[in-house]
């Protein structure tokens, strides 16, 4: 009792400052990280004509990318700032998951190369995006508030996928009937990835507004052993 107690004060002393970072991680999630997107864009692929093989080739694409660039996504971080290259990812992705639907209206030689380079940028400003964000969210919070923040995050990024894949179910039936196009068409699920697409806009413009901050030092508690930090042999501290 007396842990819960503690773990809830620790949550009630979470900075203010955190509410648009966790904004723009709620609408990540509904969009993009297990939401709309993930339960559309399969389906949207299927009605284009597109089989396993086709299908599974976009989506390698896609994690293939986030593999080989998240070590340079770290990298930029560390050159530009955390926060700006999470907004290079953000803008990336808005972009690209806004593009990806318009491959119904390309001539069919050309629909594989865009839904693939599509794919390879959303999943390139992703990787920008989510490795950057454990930076911006340190320089927020102090050292033993991190904890609640990590988990804040967690339990935020579960639901707003949750509340994403929801809604994903139920876009292509609502632009179906809108447009009076059957489900059996590619239509009503690009119209409900643009709406992924358009969701990432507040998060870029949350990501703008959020103060630029450094990152705070570990505190050193002298009654830990651990934590105490032997002198250096030439006495010289940075």
């Amino acid at each position: 009792m007396l842990a819960a107690r503690r773990y809830l004060a620790g949550l009630r002393e979470l900075s203010p400052d955190l509410a648009r970072y966790f904004l723009v991680v709620a609408l990540v999630g509904f969009a993009l990280d297990g939401g709309v997107y993930a339960v559309l864009l399969n389906l949207f692929l299927d009605r284009l004509a597109y089989g396993p093989e086709d299908i599974g080739l976009i989506n390698a694409a896609g994690t293939l990318t986030f593999a080989i660039t998240s070590l340079p996504a770290g990298l930029l971080g560390a050159r530009f700032s955390s926060r700006t290259v999470m907004l290079w990812g953000l803008a990336l992705m808005a972009l690209s998951c806004l593009g990806l639907p318009f491959a119904v209206l390309l001539p069919e030689m050309a629909r594989m190369p865009w839904l693939v380079g599509n794919t390879v940028l959303i999943y390139l400003g992703l990787a920008l995006y989510f490795v950057n964000t454990a930076p911006v969210l340190l320089g927020f919070v102090s050292a033993d508030q991190r904890t609640q923040a990590y988990s804040q995050q967690t339990a935020l990024l579960a639901l707003a996928s949750f509340l994403g894949s929801l809604a994903g179910g139920f876009l292509p039936t609502m632009f179906s009937n809108l447009s009076a196009t059957p489900l059996s068409q590619p239509a009503p699920y690009g119209f409900g990835l643009l709406i992924a697409g358009l969701a990432l806009i507040p998060a870029i413009i949350a990501t703008v507004a959020l103060r630029p901050v450094e990152l705070r030092d570990e505190p050193i508690n002298p009654t830990n052993s651990a934590a105490v930090v032997a002198p250096r042999s030439s006495g010289c501290w940075r």
